[in-house]
């Protein structure tokens, strides 16, 4: 399993005008963008940034947009530290001095395509500012969108999952008129698939 690493710019912070700093990252949360005022509660936004596009969490900045700073502790940047090593997402922390406050801005990238939980398993994305579970069908819907359209595994993988529903309902179908299915490939997709589909149905599937 990979392991997660905390990369923490060490050193004096980088000083900027709080003009500046909102120049450079703009005073709206959006999917990319969230704001904390401390480093207590990340895991949810770290978690669903990673699924989605990735983005910046601004820690030492309220939700009503005020430099409220933030210490920059052991403690502090231990937390952060000890949630990359939980929910195994790489983190860069950059230390800012704005004005006279401190604020943490912590850089989370994409990890498509694999998949990332918070510490209690639960499976989230962005939308628009705010952190949003995914459930039942919109799980299968957003993994094989979640695959980066820039890495080479991109188009291989958008056929393998365009391949795995097209099977999963040509099973469905075949198992609701009683006849002996063999599948290849995750139950996942069968499960979506057939949705309602009964249980002595499911018994006569197996999977090869």
């Amino acid at each position: 399993m990979l392991e997660a690493v905390l990369r923490t710019a060490y050193g004096r912070p980088a000083r900027m005008s709080e003009r500046a700093f909102w120049r450079r990252y703009g005073r709206i949360e959006h999917e990319r963008l969230e704001f904390k005022a401390s480093a207590r509660n990340l895991g949810e936004s770290v978690v669903a940034m990673a699924m989605t596009l990735g983005g910046t969490i601004l820690v030492g900045v309220g939700d009503d947009g005020s430099v409220q700073g933030c210490r920059a502790d052991q403690d502090t940047l231990d937390r952060v530290a000890t949630l990359a090593d939980e929910v195994q997402v790489d983190l860069r922390v950059s230390l800012l001095a704005v004005g006279r406050a401190t604020v943490l801005a912590v850089a989370v990238p994409a990890i498509a395509p694999r998949v990332v939980t918070t510490p209690d398993g639960r499976l989230l994305r962005r939308v628009g500012g705010s952190n949003r579970p995914l459930r039942g069908d919109a799980v299968l819907r957003f993994l094989p969108q979640s695959v980066a359209e820039n890495t080479p595994a991109a188009p291989l993988q958008g056929l393998q999952n365009a391949m795995r529903r097209a099977e999963a309902a040509l099973a469905a179908e075949l198992a609701q008129e009683g006849s002996l299915v063999f599948l290849d490939g995750p139950l996942s997709y069968f499960d979506a698939a057939a949705g309602s589909v009964p249980s002595s149905s499911l018994q006569s599937s197996r999977r090869i």
